[in-house]
């Protein structure tokens, strides 16, 4: 009998152990994100709820083309524990509360990976390593008013101007550690065409999952 009762109490525990193991995976892996502005629509719309991966920075698994991601933008200061890789980092982040997640994140799509040859020609197309994008998720055709990729600058979050590809003809190549990301929304979005390349030490995540008003996976890149 206290054999039994022994076993019994042993896959208690072992039960509540691997539902507060599981409880804790989630909770450090996957972050709702509000989204704040039209500069990802139609894909993400004001106000919708967005769970993100955030296991793809900490893994360091590679980003791919396409990919939705969440990020501090350049012009924003952080801290090493912002972006650091340490569990017991990813376990304050995880329930500290709201008004202590800062500094500010940003979300947009991967277009450019390291190494790739990027240009956005007159008419708003896109072309990666000589090849035009195919981008149904684009709302509108980018109205930047280039003749090549070196005209792109506009003001920042901070003020003043900008030209990050200066000296530039064409095409410009993503350099190793960064990815060339813009938002769907292209004429009302502050991206690598105004501030340059993001590095991806700075990446939190991927999007998965909108939860809020509409349940809907997103999708994964296209091959």
């Amino acid at each position: 009998m206290r054999v039994k009762f022994f076993f019994q109490v042993l896959s208690v525990l072992l039960c509540m152990c691997l539902v507060m193991a599981t409880f804790l995976w989630v909770r450090c892996s996957i972050e709702g994100r509000r989204v704040t502005s039209d500069n990802m629509a139609p894909a993400l719309k004001t106000n919708e709820k967005v769970l993100f991966d955030m296991t793809w920075y900490r893994t360091g698994k590679p980003f791919q083309r396409g990919q939705i991601v969440l990020f501090y933008p350049p012009n924003v200061k952080i801290a090493n524990k912002d972006i650091s890789r340490d569990p017991m980092n990813a376990l304050d982040r995880a329930f500290a509360p709201p008004s202590l997640h800062s500094p500010e994140t940003s979300i947009k799509r991967v277009i450019g990976l390291p190494g790739d040859k990027v240009e956005v020609r007159a008419g708003g197309d896109v072309y990666v390593n000589g090849s035009r994008l195919e981008e149904p998720y684009v709302k509108d055709a980018a109205k930047y008013e280039l003749h090549s990729l070196s005209d792109m600058g506009g003001p920042l979050l901070t003020g003043g101007s900008t030209y990050p590809y200066a000296g530039q003809e064409g095409e410009v190549i993503v350099p190793s550690g960064n990815v060339f990301v813009l938002g769907d929304n292209r004429n009302h979005s502050q991206d690598s065409h105004m501030w340059g390349f993001l590095d991806q030490s700075r990446i939190l995540g991927k999007a998965i999952l909108i939860l809020y008003p509409r349940l809907e996976v997103i999708p994964g890149p296209r091959s």
